[in-house]
Formats: C-alpha cells, structure tokens, sequence
C-alpha cells in the first residue's frame, strides 16, 4: 500500500489548516491546503471533511470535534465506500494525522465513534479493523504509530460484535503494546557481553543510549548496523546491541564482525513476546541513563 498513492498531501494540509484556521493568521497555508483539497477531489472520492464550527477556538478542542465526528458521512452500508481499499486507506490516513493533536480522552472518544459507524455493517468493522492495523501496526507502512493503536487495540479486544479470534489478537497485541512504552521503566535484560561478561541492559547504560535489538542472520539488520557505522549518520549516542534470537552459536560466530565501539551483547532470556516485542528486527530503543524509554522501536 505504500506505493499506491493513498496516502497525500491532505493529512498534513487540508486537516491541519481545519483544525487550526481559527488561530492562524496565515493565509497562505489555508490557500495551499484549498488548493490541495481541490487537486485530490478531482483524482478520487474524498469522504467529507467535518465541519468545525466556528466557535471552537482552542486547538485541542478543534481537533477532538474534527476527529470525534471524522466518520459521520461514512455510508456504511455502501460498500464501494466502507470496503473499498482506496477510499477507506486515505480516509483513515487522514484520521489519524489528527489524532496527536487530542487529548487521551478525546482520542479514546473519536476511536469510539470510529468502531460504531463501522460496525453498523460487520463487513465494514471487520475491515475497518484491518485497515487499522495496516496502517498503525505493520512494520513497514510509514504512519506505523504504536501509541495511536493503543485505543484501536482497547476497542477491538473487548467489544463482542467482534470475532472471538479478533479479540483475542487484539488482547494480545494490546498487552505488547502497553510494555516498555515511552515514558516508563524499561525492562531489564539478563545478557553476556562479546568479553564474556554476564551483566544486565539496565546495568550497562550510563548516559542516552541506542538500544539496538538485532538478529545476526537478518539481511535487513546487517543493513541498519553497516548504515549506523557510516561517518555521515553522525549517531550521537553510545550503542549497545543485544542478540535477541537465542541463537548464541551464531552470535558467537559474528560477534567480532560488530563494530569495535559499540558494546555487543547476546541476551540469555528469551525477550520477544515476553519482556519486550518485536514485530520485526532490527528494533531500536533509545533510553535515559537510568533506563527510561524516550523512543521505543524507532524507525533507523
């Protein structure tokens, strides 16, 4: 889906000159995201912006009205709308770009209203859930958002028109999702250094520092580690990188091919699913010097 123009310029634009048109004085931005809105209307069907009434002047609360009545002009019951890949992904992208500007509470509310349009025809609810999931959740679509699914996962792993399988999965993507997140205590790691010294994550970190969970035999791990080493990335932090596959021979085997001055490491536990989740490797952690989560699983 990522290359098939569904996501545009209206997330950013159109949305953010709504919610912000009455505090902004620039009119330049309002006539560009017009211009843009009437571009995109002419390519392909739009669904219906909500209008925000004037009188809401404060952003916040521009954006939780916006976002709480995002779905009203959804017509559920035509499924050239509610089933249709193009229509639902570029409303739904649109969506959640206003989602960070409103509070938790708004948020909660305006994924309610979200799930209760869709699931007034369980085809469309099934689909809505998967186009969440999609776009907040696979590890390669650029709006993958682990804090905005939250409220999605909160929903779908509790309400009963559901399947019982997609409950169930969304109760267990929503216990892994509530670890480790930004902000908290991250949890420890029992591990062995390339030295041979048995120590822990939370023991070695003295400073900000890139926690860099990886697999030795992954293609795509070898890339973001060469990439990393590269004088022109400038990383400012100190990296420790943890094997996270139980694979200790392997390890072994590659351990002094990692980069001279990052502190290499094979954990001794089994982490995903478990302390920590990986929806794919490598996965990226930056933490405090005393073992805070400031960005979990970050794009490299």
């Amino acid at each position: 889906m990522r290359g098939d123009g569904i996501i545009r310029v209206i997330g950013v634009w159109g949305l953010a000159g709504m919610i912000f048109a009455g505090g902004c004085g620039d009119g330049k931005k309002r006539g560009n995201a017009t211009a843009a809105k009437t571009e995109i209307a002419a390519t392909q069907r739009e669904l219906p912006l909500p209008s925000v009434p004037d009188s809401i002047t404060d952003p916040e609360e521009r954006a939780a009205y916006a976002a709480g009545h995002f779905w009203d002009a959804l017509d559920v019951a035509d499924h050239s709308q509610s089933l249709d890949t193009a229509f639902m992904g570029q409303a739904f992208a649109n969506f959640i770009v206003l989602l960070p500007y409103t509070s938790e509470e708004a948020r909660e509310k305006a994924v309610g209203a979200f799930a209760e349009r869709c699931a007034e025809d369980l085809a469309a609810y099934d689909f809505a859930v998967y186009i969440s999931r999609y776009y907040l959740d696979e590890p390669n679509s650029p709006m993958r958002n682990e804090e905005l699914f939250i409220p999605f996962l909160r929903k779908f792993s509790t309400d009963p028109r559901l399947s019982e399988a997609t409950r169930e999965r969304s109760k267990f993507r929503l216990e892994q999702a509530l670890k480790n997140r930004p902000g908290t205590k991250a949890a420890d790691v029992r591990m062995i250094t390339r030295e041979g010294q048995t120590t822990t994550l939370l023991r070695e970190l003295s400073d900000t520092t890139l926690v860099l969970f990886y697999d030795y035999d992954c293609e795509h791990c070898k890339e973001t580690i060469g990439r990393l080493q590269d004088p022109a990335f400038a990383l400012p932090y100190p990296v420790i990188a943890i094997e996270a596959t139980e694979q200790r021979e392997g390890w072994d085997a590659t351990k002094g091919e990692m980069p001279a001055n990052w502190k290499v490491c094979f954990a001794t536990e089994s982490l995903d699913g478990e302390a920590y989740y990986f929806p794919a490797l490598p996965s990226a952690y930056l933490l405090t010097g005393d073992g805070k989560v400031i960005v979990k699983d970050g794009a490299l």
